[in-house]
């Protein structure tokens, strides 16, 4: 492992580097990374120098890192999984060949105007479900770090105090998690549904934010 280590970090090195030129995002360096097993990973990081561990824990920080519940995460869905995400649609035309993050990036073209509208509805609202799994899992994903502040079940009350002002709502909910879960119960008539539209939103942005970090 020590000598995969020591690889692994002069490859994390030079692709530090390369991010830094903008010829490799921090996604990409996060699939290299990621496929070590956790365990070898944090074996590895105890092995290496104070050097390469800030550096490869640095990279790490500024890729993210995955949670316990990343089924609903769209922008990894490969084209078997889009297909039969799309599938559940009713869709009037033919299904196009995408995966994830061609979806995300909307990217893919739909025969039928309709087809458009209802994938765009249900992207919206798998992206919020995602959202609404992270305020619930044992290990929430953790975003890049470019694209957190829109990471709605990491906001803390402040952050939540300045959303809630934004959509003119004064309810007192003290996190992110709580606003995505039973801090629902909390609003009046036409208020979830408001703060459920602007949310969809929000997440939109953030997992384009992730894409393009």
């Amino acid at each position: 492992i020590l000598a995969q280590a020591i690889s692994l970090a002069h490859r994390a090195r030079r692709s530090v580097v390369l991010c830094g030129k903008g010829k490799m995002s921090a996604a990409e360096l996060k699939e290299m990374i990621s496929k070590m097993e956790h365990k070898d990973l944090k074996e590895m990081l105890s092995k290496m120098s104070d050097d390469h561990n800030t550096l490869l824990t640095k990279a790490l920080t500024l890729a993210g890192k995955p949670g316990s519940n990343m089924r609903r995460a769209i922008w990894l869905w490969n084209e078997d999984v889009c297909a039969e995400a799309l599938g559940e649609n009713e869709l009037e035309g033919e299904i196009p060949k995408c995966n994830g993050k061609q979806l995300l990036m909307e990217e893919v073209k739909f025969e039928k105007g309709d087809d458009q509208k209802k994938v765009d509805t249900m992207v919206k609202r798998v992206i919020q479900m995602f959202m609404e799994d992270q305020a619930q899992a044992e290990i929430p994903y953790v975003p890049p770090e470019s694209a957190k502040g829109r990471a709605v079940w990491m906001w803390n009350q402040d952050q939540v105090k300045e959303f809630l002002g934004e959509v003119e709502i004064e309810v007192d909910i003290a996190s992110g998690k709580e606003l995505l879960t039973d801090g629902r119960n909390k609003f009046k008539d036409g208020q979830d549904e408001k703060v459920q539209e602007v949310l969809g939103s929000i997440g939109k942005m953030l997992v384009q934010d992730i894409i393009m970090a």
